[in-house]
């Protein structure tokens, strides 16, 4: 999966830090990754599921913490997770 050339994939412990990403449940990745494809090909996309709005703080052994931006219009309400 996001084996096509314009897709940035990450192991665990390189996601980018302090940088705006997207967090996906898993069950919308294979129909996500498709829409993208189509985008990256020419064709017209579709949006597909819902995506949270984060970005990575600190990697532990296990876990990423995350800042969570539930209100994408008002930046300044942060959660921290």
């Amino acid at each position: 999966m996001f084996d096509y050339e314009f897709f940035d994939v990450y192991s665990f412990e390189s996601v980018p830090l302090n940088e705006d990403s997207y967090l996906m449940d898993e069950c919308y990745m294979k129909e996500y990754e498709q829409s993208m494809i189509d985008t990256f090909s020419g064709g017209e996309g579709v949006n597909v599921g819902y995506i949270g709005y984060i970005a990575g703080r600190r990697i532990n052994d296990l876990t990423i913490d995350l800042s969570w931006y539930p209100n994408i219009y008002d930046r300044f309400h942060e959660v921290c997770q």
